[in-house]
Order: structure tokens, then C-alpha cells, then sequence
């Protein structure tokens, strides 16, 4: 199962952005120079037959004013093309 959990906090004129998550990227797109950052979740699942207590990795964004922050639907980089081959994550970006 896919998922990602993200925290923001305001710190004056930035705003920190705290994402973890499981199988999911998410995509930062400076507004200063409008490059194209891919933040990638962990390899792990959630859910199913797992141990508990796993630990996923915790990532930092600080964002300017005007950065814009893409979280994908679940099962969208999974999608089928018209083709019927898996969409992936480069034809999301």
C-alpha cells in the first residue's frame, strides 16, 4: 500500500515541509529557478505482512513563497498507458 505523510511549519518567510513516505514520491518545483526536484518515499509498503514498529525516513523541504508541491493520487505512477504498459513516474513529471 502506498502513502505519505507530510508535516508543514511556517518559519517566518520559509515554510519547512517534513515528508515520509512509503513507496510514494513527492515533487518540489523551485520557484526560483523552477527546477524539477523528485523527493523519493522509501522502498517499504505498508500494511500486508509486515513487522511492526518499521521506521520510514523523515525528508526536509524548505520551500520559498511560490514553490509549488505535487503529492501524487495513490496507484497514479501505477496507471496503464494506452498501450498497457505502467506509466511510471516520467511521464508524471
Amino acid at each position: 500500500m502506498d502513502v505519505y505523510l507530510c508535516a508543514i511549519e511556517k518559519i517566518e518567510d520559509q515554510v519547512e515541509l517534513s515528508f515520509s513516505g512509503a513507496k510514494t514520491p513527492l515533487f518540489h518545483v523551485s520557484s526560483s529557478n523552477g527546477e524539477l526536484e523528485v523527493i523519493r518515499g522509501d522502498k517499504k509498503s505498508i500494511g500486508g505482512s509486515i513487522v511492526k514498529n518499521v521506521p520510514f525516513t523523515r525528508k526536509i523541504i524548505n520551500t520559498q513563497n511560490g514553490d509549488k508541491i505535487n503529492l501524487t493520487p495513490g496507484g497514479l505512477i501505477d496507471q496503464n498507458d494506452g498501450s498497457r504498459r505502467k506509466s511510471g513516474s516520467a511521464k508524471v513529471r
